[in-house]
């Protein structure tokens, strides 16, 4: 089973408030884009739960204004049934507008 908890355009950051669906540990899945100003620049966007940075996604940009997806990431998650806050934030560099779509989706 799964569900999508997050899907959204930029620009970054978001922060969306969502019920967390179990009390156990839950795997998710990220992907975005984003593109740089520069050429040879590492993109990143960092996943928060609950305000904590719980780990952040990266590609390298070679060339400048062009956007580039993510490769869709997953990462475990401890949970508590209820309220939380899942934010994306754009690192140093990394750069978000309305053509970049946002998808959190937890796997259970």
């Amino acid at each position: 089973m799964s569900k999508v908890m997050v899907h959204h355009a930029g620009p970054l950051p978001i922060d969306v408030q969502t019920t967390w669906p179990g009390n156990e540990s839950l795997l998710i899945a990220v992907s975005g884009s984003a593109y740089a100003k520069s050429p040879n620049t590492m993109l990143t966007v960092q996943v928060q739960f609950g305000g904590t940075t719980l780990a952040t996604m990266q590609i390298w940009a070679n060339a400048a204004s062009t956007h580039m997806a993510f490769p869709t990431t997953f990462f475990t998650v401890p949970g508590t049934i209820g309220p939380v806050h899942i934010g994306l934030v754009a690192g140093d560099g990394t750069l978000t507008d309305v053509n970049d779509m946002f998808t959190v989706a937890v796997i259970y």
